[in-house]
C-alpha cells in the first residue's frame, strides 16, 4: 500500500496532505495558491490507523492494534478500518500495490 506524504499536527495527530490542483494550468496561473497544499486532518483513530499504514500489514493486520489502544469506541474495528481504507483508497490518498496507475 502507498500512501501520500503526511504532516505532524500540535496535538499530535496527522494531517494528509493533498495537492491544491491537480492540473498543471491551474497551478500556473495561481502559483502561491498551490503552493499551499490542502490539509485534511485526521482524529486521533484516523491518525493511528494512518500510521500503523506501512505497505507491510494487511488491512486485517491493522484492526487488532486499532483495538488494543481504542477499545469499544472502534468495535467492530476490522469493519472499521476497512472502511476508512476504503475511503482513502476511493478519494486517492492510498493506493495498493496492484491498483491501475
Amino acid at each position: 500500500m502507498r500512501q501520500r506524504q503526511h504532516a505532524e499536527e500540535p496535538d499530535g495527530t496527522v494531517a494528509i496532505l493533498e495537492e491544491r490542483f491537480r492540473w498543471g494550468w491551474m497551478r500556473r496561473f495561481f502559483p502561491r495558491a498551490a503552493a499551499r497544499p490542502i490539509r485534511i486532518r485526521l482524529d486521533e483513530v484516523g491518525t493511528f490507523s494512518w500510521l500503523a499504514m506501512d505497505g507491510v500489514r494487511s488491512v486485517g493486520d491493522l484492526a487488532g492494534p486499532l483495538e488494543e489502544r481504542f477499545g469499544d469506541r472502534v468495535r467492530p474495528a476490522a469493519e472499521r478500518v476497512a472502511r476508512f481504507v476504503a475511503l482513502l483508497r476511493r478519494h486517492g490518498f492510498i493506493r495498493f500495490e496492484d491498483d491501475p496507475r
